[in-house]
């Protein structure tokens, strides 16, 4: 447990004469110590006020999108190297093994001989990635929409386009999300929305539901402390995909560090296996990457961290 020390100032109060420093009447938090937002962040760090990222040090979040390559093929190696990831799952392909999965579900409907249904995500395997740390997160897919009233679905919308056509259900729909996770023991702190459609509109009316969003349309790092964490716009380059070789793998975590101020740094991986799948990261890739980030952090020049903690 952190060490706190309480700073006593007999007449600091906070907004309307209310004591406002986390430790009680006649205490001070960073927000009275200093003006400068990356200092406060820091002091609530050090003070355990804040997550489990430090804003002085280049943070990296290793994220995986809905294929069951992030348990399968991933987890393992990576709880090797003390490395933690976030899954962003889709609700719909929870426990889900049946022939009634979509199509539009991310062409999830590819039936294994064992009679399972590729992306069939088994609750168990997202309640041991939790207790080991990792972060699992919602994917908010496509909302389905039956445009010519034949019982059909035949287009998604984004959430940007939902949110477009009704307001009301649109929070209808993140409420219903949220509660598919409760119903499996989880809880949602962090989402990423499909075709990165998101914006300033959806962040305000999702504040009450989650704490993080990954949006990530700009390839630039994050700059640390995040100032919005429910509209975290930068900070990844595009999806990791048969393209990604180790050594482009390394440029860009060496460019990374070699930047002036700390930043987050954020991997999207879909996939995991050799071309020519579409975007699937090779595996020789995705070793490279771990052991690359393995070694930085052992060195202490920068953190992984899953995306709860992003706060």
């Amino acid at each position: 447990m952190a060490e706190v020390v309480k700073v006593v100032v007999s007449a600091a109060r906070g907004p309307r004469g209310r004591a406002s420093g986390p430790l009680g009447a006649e205490s001070v938090g960073p927000d009275h110590l200093t003006g400068d937002a990356l200092e406060r962040a820091e002091m609530a760090y050090r003070l355990g006020l804040g997550g489990s990222y430090d804003p002085l040090i280049p943070t990296v979040c290793i994220t995986f999108d809905y294929w069951t390559d992030a348990y399968e093929k991933a987890f393992g190696p990576m709880s090797q190297r003390g490395l933690v990831g976030t899954w962003f799952v889709d609700y719909r392909t929870i426990d889900n093994f049946a022939e009634t999965l979509p199509d539009s579900a991310y062409n999830l409907a590819t039936k294994l001989p064992n009679g399972d249904f590729v992306g069939g995500v088994r609750s168990g395997f997202l309640l041991d990635m939790k207790q080991n740390g990792w972060t699992i997160g919602a994917y908010l897919g496509g909302y389905p929409v039956d445009t010519n009233g034949d019982g059909k679905i035949d287009v998604e919308w984004n959430m940007r386009t939902l949110y477009s056509e009704s307001r009301e259900l649109a929070v209808a729909y993140f409420k219903a999300i949220v509660d598919k996770f409760h119903a499996k023991g989880l809880d949602v702190a962090s989402v990423a929305p499909n075709q990165r459609a998101w914006d300033r509109r959806l962040a305000n009316v999702t504040r009450n539901l989650w704490r993080n969003v990954r949006v990530c349309s700009q390839s630039m790092p994050q700059p640390l402390p995040i100032t919005d964490p429910l509209y975290i716009d930068k900070g990844s380059p595009a999806s990791l995909d048969n393209g990604d070789t180790p050594a482009s793998i390394n440029a860009v975590i060496s460019e990374f560090l070699g930047r002036a101020k700390p930043g987050l740094l954020t991997f999207v991986i879909h996939k995991i296996g050799d071309p020519p799948a579409n975007l699937s990261v090779p595996p020789a890739t995705f070793t490279a990457l771990l052991d690359r980030l393995m070694a930085e952090q052992n060195a202490g020049r920068l953190k992984v961290v899953g995306y709860d903690d992003l706060r």
